[in-house]
């Protein structure tokens, strides 16, 4: 009789494993700072039909206009204050571009794109290692889609060697609930609704059609890259006695002054760490000198 029981309990949660829906990766590009996957749904071993509208050629210049007007709330609990920052780094969007314009001209029907991106941000001093994950698709009528998983999470050390680990049991398309939302600031675009009215935080639906108005007046705007400015010059003049070289007045170079007062700031900081016990007086010598070294 006990063994029966037993039965029960295992026959039907057997079939209930068999029966899950699961997401399986196909991968197409994997670089030390980007991984790009197909991947298609299976249910009960079949391919769940999803007649996006793919595969879809797109003008790269759109994926990334897109991509940099991208624009989350920062939920980073060690900052003061949360901000509006951009999802990707430019570094990020380089190499983000040509991975899912290409991606996008091969996928079928039954796959969505799925990216992990990962970049290094400044914490005050230091330098963290942060990553991005989401998926990216056509949808039937023609809209493009966008939804993340996780956006510019701070990995600890003890993660670093599963930057790239599968994270397809964690269906972008989900997630309620985010600490990084996206900020709805697109004219072309809105935050998919789910069936109950609430809006999905980490998912956005863009309208090319309106886009292409978006990306018209974008490229009006833009002008032929010029050089960097400046830095105060000597200019050249023939060297004889009594001759000296003229000096030329150009305006300051305003990068230079911003990467200044960071430096002066991170100095500031750090020894108040000393000065609080936080840190040693080798860390803080060797802190130091490696700020110091960043003045050109």
């Amino acid at each position: 009789m006990k063994r029966f029981v037993v039965l029960l309990f295992i026959v039907p949660a057997f079939f209930s494993a068999c029966s899950t829906t699961r997401w399986v990766n196909d991968p197409v590009l994997e670089q030390k700072y980007l991984k790009v996957s197909l991947e298609h749904q299976l249910e009960n071993n079949l391919i769940v039909e999803k007649k996006f509208n793919q595969p879809y050629e797109i003008d790269p210049a759109k994926i990334k206009l897109l991509l940099k007007e991208l624009i989350y709330l920062d939920g980073d609990r060690m900052a003061r204050e949360r901000k509006k920052s951009p999802v990707f780094q430019d570094k990020e969007v380089t190499r983000l571009v040509p991975a899912l314009v290409d991606a996008l001209s091969i996928a079928t029907p039954n796959q969505r794109i799925r990216f992990i991106s990962l970049n290094r941000a400044r914490k005050i001093i230091f330098k963290t290692k942060r990553k991005t994950d989401g998926v990216i698709f056509i949808d039937p009528e023609g809209r493009l889609n966008i939804a993340f998983n996780l956006i510019n999470l701070a990995l600890k050390y003890s993660d670093m060697n599963g930057e790239f680990d599968d994270l397809s049991t964690n269906d972008p398309l989900n997630i309620k609930t985010s600490k990084t939302p996206l900020i709805p600031l697109l004219p072309y675009a809105r935050h998919h609704v789910f069936e109950d009215g609430t809006a999905s935080p980490m998912w956005i639906v863009v309208s090319l059609d309106k886009f292409q108005e978006t990306f018209n007046v974008w490229k009006q705007t833009q002008t032929p890259q010029e050089g960097p400015p400046s830095k105060t010059v000597l200019k050249d003049a023939p060297v004889t006695e009594g001759t000296e070289l003229q000096q030329v007045t150009v305006q300051p170079d305003a990068k230079n002054d911003n990467q200044m007062e960071k430096i002066k700031k991170d100095l500031e900081f750090l020894k108040e760490l000393f000065n609080s016990g936080l840190i040693t007086e080798q860390e803080h010598s060797d802190k130091k000198r490696k700020l110091l070294d960043k003045i050109e």
